[in-house]
């Protein structure tokens, strides 16, 4: 009794997994500037809440998936060269002050994406890998301050 995994969804998956992990360490980054009297207690439990709903939206978005991604496969690519400039960029990071930012533009990426995977078509592949460029592009701009 084997599993055969659907292509698309694993690089559904892969796409996902590498938000949620970003996700993950604007959190951590978050529990450090808490912990160092460098964050409130409101913007510490805004970026809980974010954290949160990047899951949430990941989750979803992984629902539509197998469904839906197939008929664009090829374009789909996009989505994925814009997810591996943020991997690259996951331990510059940890120099980033501005957590704030860079959470609110990893929920707007990961709608995005939840959004892309409810209606897939070139017009929300080309929104989606313009959003994960834009929070790469954030996390390198502040990191470079």
């Amino acid at each position: 009794m084997g599993f055969t995994p659907d292509p698309i969804v694993e690089r559904a998956l892969a796409v996902t997994r590498s938000l949620r992990a970003l996700g993950s360490q604007i959190l951590e980054r978050a529990y450090a500037k808490r912990e160092a009297g460098e964050l409130s207690l409101d913007d510490f439990l805004l970026l809980e809440q974010r954290h949160q709903e990047i899951l949430n939206q990941a989750n979803s978005a992984i629902y539509y998936a197998t469904d839906r991604l197939a008929p664009i496969a090829d374009e789909f690519a996009q989505i994925e060269a814009a997810t591996k400039e943020l991997d690259r960029l996951q331990g510059v990071l940890k120099t980033i002050t501005n957590v704030l930012n860079v959470s609110a533009q990893l929920l707007l990426a990961a709608s995005a994406l939840a959004l892309l995977f409810f209606d897939p078509n070139p017009g929300t592949v080309a929104a989606t890998a313009s959003a994960i460029y834009d929070v790469a592009r954030t996390i390198r701009d502040t990191a470079a301050r």
